[in-house]
């Protein structure tokens, strides 16, 4: 049994389908709501059925846009983390090129200094 959630709009699953008149928790939101009725109710409306939430208040009183905030929140730190792993990334790509830029300059010198070394030995020996 598929019910929408009167608080937060989000799909709720069930698996009796005849739990008409029992009250449900909202596992985004944590509302309470009849299931049957369009009208959320308070918990002593009947037994409980377990929708999968496990925090936050359950009482019908509760603020339906305390789920939705926590989503927004949890989607902002998961954003942000991936927006500092793509900074990580870039800055070790940026470490690696230095690195190797360094490298190829270090190396260029190395072989002018050869070069002239070669030339030096040329010259005493020609002489």
């Amino acid at each position: 049994m598929i019910l929408v959630c009167p608080h937060c709009s989000q799909n709720v699953i069930l698996a009796d389908s005849a739990a008409v008149g029992l009250v449900a928790n909202c596992p985004g939101c944590g509302g309470s709501f009849s299931v049957g009725a369009s009208d959320p109710v308070g918990s002593s409306a009947g037994p409980m059925i377990d929708t999968g939430y496990s925090g936050g208040s359950s009482s019908a009183g509760g603020s339906s846009m305390a789920g939705g905030r926590i989503m927004v929140a949890k989607l902002n730190l998961l954003a942000g983390l991936g927006f500092a792993c793509l900074l990580t990334l870039l800055g070790c790509f940026g470490l690696l090129a230095a690195n190797e830029i360094r490298y190829q300059r270090a190396q260029s010198v190395a072989d002018e200094a050869m070069e002239n070394y070669q030339r030096i030995i040329d010259q005493i020996s020609n002489n």
